[in-house]
């Protein structure tokens, strides 16, 4: 299986020179080409033709184009459906404040697509369960690894 790589960044960014980086970086490196994922901070200004015209240019270059939208209500998943986007990643506050079936309702203009979907700050691990069984593809949070340095070393080795 080939490593996938999600890298966030502001679309504002994706701007007269640094985008023409940008493109020259990706037509000189295509072996990224599917397997690079942008994700953008989900923002009302995401709804304009500029924007829109932009992420379509980074899929015509082989890019992937994500949202991640921090909130803690699922309110704008309906809307961000209409983007041209292939993944979305919420908030698990968000998705803790809903039943399994409203949930499915609120994510199924997302999942009819055939689009991903993550969900971050998973804490604990009766959600890991819950959120696999709802079908949601990735999860990212503490109940997954705990963050920080493992701890299998064994520190009473002499050198």
């Amino acid at each position: 299986r080939e490593t996938q790589l999600l890298v966030p960044i502001e679309l504002e960014t994706l701007k007269d020179l640094p985008w023409r980086w940008f493109e020259a970086e990706l037509k000189r490196r295509r072996h990224l080409a599917g397997r690079l994922t942008v994700e953008i901070e989900a923002s009302p200004v995401l709804m304009d033709k500029d924007s829109i015209k932009r992420i379509v240019r980074l899929r015509h270059l082989g890019v992937r184009a994500g949202l991640s939208d921090r909130r803690e209500r699922l309110e704008q998943v309906e809307l961000w459906a209409k983007l041209p986007l292939d993944t979305l990643r919420l908030q698990h506050p968000a998705a803790q404040t809903l039943t399994d079936q409203q949930f499915c309702a609120v994510v199924h203009p997302w999942r009819a697509k055939g689009r991903q979907l993550i969900v971050d700050s998973v804490e604990e691990i009766d959600a890991v369960s819950r959120l696999s069984a709802l079908g949601v593809d990735h999860l990212r949070g503490n109940a997954l690894a705990e963050i920080g340095p493992r701890l299998d070393y064994d520190f009473s080795a002499t050198s």
